[in-house]
């Protein structure tokens, strides 16, 4: 290396200079598929998780709406589950969308008031 304290060169070649980096030019084709491999993983993971949320709110709900079944008709968890499945499996409807419909409304398509 030179005695110049202003040669940023580290190769010691006083008159080679350092080229700035061409930003247009940065990615590599095995860069380019590493971002796309990762670019995935990440659209997979959010996927998963928004999954995952959506199981502990139906989990939630559907609780929610057995222990309606329970209090009002003196059910035990089991038996409140097989009713929200009979009535989910006549209407055509998601298990999930029943429990919602009776925890908001208090009422269960086929079911006596009480």
């Amino acid at each position: 290396m030179g005695n110049d304290p202003n040669d940023t060169n580290r190769r010691g070649d006083p008159n080679e200079q350092d080229e700035p980096a061409d930003r247009s030019d940065a990615g590599t084709p095995d860069d380019d598929a590493a971002l796309e491999r990762v670019t995935e993983r990440l659209r997979e993971m959010t996927e998963k998780v928004e999954h995952l949320t959506m199981g502990i709110e139906s989990r939630d709900v559907i609780g929610q709406a057995k222990g309606i079944l329970m209090e009002r008709y003196g059910l035990t968890g089991e038996q409140a589950f097989e009713v929200l499945v009979s009535v989910s499996s006549t209407t055509n409807l998601k298990l999930r969308q029943i429990a919602v419909d009776l925890v908001v409304t208090r009422t269960l398509p086929g079911l006596p008031e009480q």
